[in-house]
């Protein structure tokens, strides 16, 4: 048996398995020793990889500030979520998730769809009370606090 595994010829360095793969192709190495890459072509890459990144960022802050950055904060908020679930489970088990919650939801919200409009319309009024709740604290607040720095003064 022992002689059997001495007589096989197994790699034993990286240098074996492409030589072994260029021997079974009946192709010849490639002459690599003279290959060189000029300055000026690195430079093209790097500014062309640098004005990429750059219009990304442009892009990003125009879509951010600009435009509508409710939205931009919903999907940053989404994605950190789904980050932070997913430091719990691995990919297939976040997939398998998604895709139940996918098939499930729509068919949950179809049958009971006046009953969840009625439950948001409900949050919508209490999110509502409690927005002008904090609005006049603030506002009292600051009237608060001027009167208080006049009468330092």
């Amino acid at each position: 048996m022992n002689q059997k595994l001495d007589e096989m010829n197994f790699p034993e360095k990286d240098g074996d398995i492409d030589a072994n793969a260029v021997a079974s192709t009946n192709h010849e190495p490639p002459d690599l020793p003279g290959l060189e890459i000029s300055e000026q072509s690195t430079m093209a890459v790097a500014n062309s990889c640098r004005g990429i990144v750059e219009e990304a960022v442009r892009w990003i802050f125009h879509v951010s500030i600009e435009r509508e950055w409710i939205v931009f904060a919903q999907v940053v908020g989404g994605l950190l979520s789904l980050s932070y679930i997913g430091t719990f489970t691995d990919l297939l088990t976040f997939l398998y998730i998604g895709i139940v919650m996918g098939m499930t939801v729509p068919l949950i919200y179809v049958k009971y769809d006046d009953k969840i409009k009625r439950a948001g319309d409900q949050v919508k009024v209490k999110a509502k009370r409690l927005y002008e709740m904090v609005e006049q604290k603030i506002k009292s607040n600051k009237f608060v606090i001027k009167e208080k720095e006049k009468k330092i003064e």
